[in-house]
Order: structure tokens, then sequence, then C-alpha cells
């Protein structure tokens, strides 16, 4: 009963550090408004409607875009309009859900509270991914972590029990895979880290028979998904809203590029200076060594965390400009060895002879904590240097929607309004302006980018002119148009 209270005791004591740690660097983030890029998703969802949105849902292989943030958007917008609070208390308890999923999936293949504990700790924040805690636009890559740990959560409940996938578990793994792939592309490993799961824990027979039985019982899930994961890659490829249309997305396939980006993506994820002499062969080398280790213990969810560390940056790997919070899903592998690293250090000093037995558990809590000390001071110290460019993102979408509060509170379904001047170089004023008005009958247009005529800006009702970020109303209904002195004249596009 006591040993029962004590690990109580100790469980409680590692969830309250990590809910500490988690606040410290995430509860900052509800004060934060939109970015630049939040009012174009919630256009995107907006404008095509919720039927739309629906179909994008059950059709996942469609180009539609990435519908289950669209439906993190559209709902809150729906709600609470352009009120910033709600999208990130909801960010907020998604994030905190991640903490658990990680803790709870990084138990299932290690074994060990301790492990889950602090893996769960390193996962819960990192200042190289802090866009999903400040800009609403990065809930994509927070969600696909959501349902990619949940899927895998429950496919190792099941395994785990030494129970088979049923027809009901298949279906339920399935659906969890495909909120996923809705959420962002990167989750198309999954299936990938399933098979490498089965084969470490349950490794098929040499014999025909027998590898053909496996496939049909272990392998069958990860297989059954990467027939879905076919279906999503062939269906999203298609339309002329592919995202394979993108100059941002194009691929560049090749070794040089994967572990040129692998380099990248690992100094961004252990804060090394972009001049740090770190290069493909230090980062080759530590794969071994890690591969190595794990062989030494005889711990298969040390393989599988390396392989993860490899292969879970693929979707990414061959694109250019890829980071930050797009490395969530590889940096759970990290969070793994990481977690291991730390409580096997703290397990050899608190089992010296010179420290007391009654003591070890003592000693062994005040390592982890000085470990947990460590990584805030390093966590922290890149946090102020990169949070401020996060929090004074949103200069022109909220200068805007506080002018347009005041200047043009309202108008009148079927209003048309044309924008002179808008202030930027993207379409954020016409998405800016028909989401404040909330009415999909009111129609903005740019002069910039579909120039109009003198005559069609005398027929539209309202003429505004953003320069500088001081919005301007050139014309009201009935009256004609006129540029007013020294208002300039709009580059087209």
């Amino acid at each position: 009963m006591i040993s029962c209270l004590r690990d109580k005791g100790w469980f409680f004591f590692g969830a309250l550090v990590v809910l500490l740690y988690f606040s410290y660097f995430v509860l900052p983030g509800l004060h934060s408004r939109f970015n630049i890029d939040d009012p174009m998703n919630i256009y995107y969802v907006w404008s095509r409607g919720g039927w739309e949105l629906l179909k994008g849902l059950l059709l996942f292989f469609t180009p539609y875009y990435r519908p289950m943030g669209g439906l993190f958007f559209f709902s809150l917008y729906g709600f609470f309009g352009l009120n910033p609070l709600p999208y990130h208390i909801v960010i907020t308890v998604i994030l905190l859900i991640n903490v658990v999923l990680a803790y709870r999936c990084a138990v299932l293949l290690s074994g060990s509270r301790t492990v889950g504990g602090l893996c769960a700790l390193f996962a819960s924040y990192h200042a190289n991914m802090s866009q999903a805690v400040y800009l609403p636009a990065f809930i994509f890559d927070a969600l696909c972590f959501t349902f990619f740990l949940a899927a895998l959560v429950y496919y190792l409940g099941v395994r785990s029990a030494g129970r088979t996938i049923g027809k009901k578990e298949l279906l339920i793994f399935i659906l969890l895979y495909v909120a996923a792939l809705e959420s962002k592309e990167m989750a198309v490993t999954l299936p990938v880290m399933l098979l490498i799961y089965e084969v470490l824990w349950n490794p098929p027979s040499w014999s025909v028979k027998g590898f053909l039985a496996w496939v049909r019982s272990a392998a069958f899930t990860s297989l059954t998904a990467g027939l879905v994961t076919v279906a999503y890659i062939v269906g999203k490829s298609a339309g002329a809203e592919s995202l394979s249309n993108n100059p941002y997305y194009k691929v560049t396939i090749s070794l040089q590029t994967f572990l040129h980006s692998q380099v990248k993506f690992f100094r961004e994820l252990f804060y090394l200076k972009p001049h740090a002499s770190f290069n493909e062969l230090w980062l080759v080398i530590i794969w071994l060594l890690l591969f190595y280790a794990a062989h030494r213990r005889h711990e298969n969810y040390l393989k599988w965390a390396t392989l993860m560390t490899v292969i879970g940056p693929l979707p990414i790997a061959f694109i250019p400009d890829r980071g930050g919070i797009c490395l969530c899903i590889p940096w759970f592998g990290w969070t793994l060895w990481l977690g291991a690293l730390s409580a096997i250090f703290s397990s050899y000093i608190s089992g010296r002879s010179f420290v007391r037995h009654t003591a070890r558990r003592w000693v062994q809590a005040v390592l982890i904590l000085v470990i947990v000390g460590l990584a805030w001071h390093k966590t922290d110290r890149r946090n102020r240097e990169i949070v401020p460019a996060y929090q004074g993102a949103d200069g022109y979408f909220w200068s805007l929607k506080e002018q347009l509060g005041k200047l043009l509170p309202s108008v009148k379904a079927g209003t048309q309004i044309a924008y002179y001047n808008d202030d930027t170089d993207s379409w954020d004023a016409r998405f800016v302006t028909e989401l404040f008005f909330h009415d999909r009958s009111v129609y903005v247009r740019l002069h910039r980018y579909n120039p109009l005529s003198p005559d069609e800006f005398n027929k539209v009702d309202y003429v505004l002119n953003m320069e500088r970020q001081k919005l301007a109303i050139l014309k009201r209904p009935g009256e004609p148009f006129q540029v007013p002195p020294g208002v300039s004249r709009p580059t087209p596009k």
C-alpha cells in the first residue's frame, strides 16, 4: 500500500512538473491575436461553405485543402467571428492533449513511466516550433500530431495487450489516420512506422507460410493504411488546387537534398547555431551510434525511435525551406531518445554505491529536475529570441479590422466594395473585409489585382483606401469617385 501511494505520488509530481513547464511556455500564447495567414485560412473554408467542408472531410482524397484544420477555422469563426481568444484557447487545449498522447505513446512503446514523462516534457514545447502556440495558421500541424499519435496510441493499446486488430479496431484506427491526413500531409509516414513496430515486436516467420500469415495478421493494418495513403496521394495530386501545382511545394529528390534537410532539421531541433560545425557526416555518425546503442540495450522502442527520426521528416525533406512546427512528428522520435537517456543517466547515478538505498528515488528525482532545468533554460533563451516576431505578425490584420469597425461598422446585403490601395502584396484586404462583415453577399475587389475602370469605380457602393496602415473612405453610395490629392496610385499585379 505504501509503495502504491509512493508511486502515485511520484506520478503526480512528474505530471505537475510537465504541466508547469507547459504552462510557462504555452499559456502566454492566449494573449496573441491573428497573423497574416489566418484571414486566408478562415476565408478559404468560409467562402466555400459548410457543405464543401463536409464533402472534403468525407472524401479525404479530394484536393480540398486540409479539411480538419478547416473544421477548426469554420467552427470557431461561425461562433466567435474574428475574436482571436477562443481560437487560442482551443489551440492550447489541443496542445495539452498532445502532451498526454505523447506520454501515453511513449509508455506503450518503452514500458516506462519515467521515459513517458520525460518524453511528454520534451514534446510539450519547443521554441523553434512555437508557431503552433502563437500563430493559429499552424493548427494543421498541431492537429496532425494529435491524430497521428491518437491513431498510434490506439493501435499500440490493442497490440501491446496481446490482441490482434479486429474489424472494429481497424475502422477506428483508419478514421483516426484519415483525420491525421486531413490535418496535414506529414501523417503519411504512419503506416511505415506501424510496419516497423510489427517487424520489431512481432517479427514474421522466415517460412513462406509463416510470412503470409504475418501479412494477414500483424501487418494487415499497416498495409491497409498504406492503401489509404495511396488513394490520398493520388487524389491530392489531381486538380487545380493540388499542392503539387504550388511552386512552394516543388520536390527535389536526391540523397544530397535528404541529408542536407536532415542536418537543417537537427540544427533546429537541438538549437544549434547556423554556423555550428555540424554536417551530414556528424548526423550519420549520430544515427549509427543510436542504432548501436539500441541494439546493445536490446530495446525495440529505441530502434523504433531512431527510425522515426529518419523516416518522420521524409514528407518535407525534399521540399525547400521547411522546418519549425513541421518537425513535430519526427521530434517525437528524438524525445523518446532524450527521455530514455535522461532516465538511464539518472538511474545510473542514483544507483551508485555512494547513494544510500533509501535516498535513491530522491536522488533520481533531483537529477531529472536538473535535466528539466537545463531544457527549460535552453528553450527559454531561444524563446526570447523568436517569439517577439510572432507577437508582432498581426499588425495589418488588426489595424484594418479595428479601422473598419470605426469607419464602416456595417453594410447592407449585396454591398460592393473596391479598394483603390490596399497596402499589401496579398489578398488580405479582401479576406479581412469580407470576413469582418460575415456576409457572403458582400463582395470586395482589389484594384491592385483586378484593375477597375473609372466607370466601374462609380458603380460600386464604397471605395476604400488603405495606405500606410490608415484606412479612408474615398466613395460612399451615390457619390462619384474621385482620387483625393496625396493618394498614391497603386501598382497593378
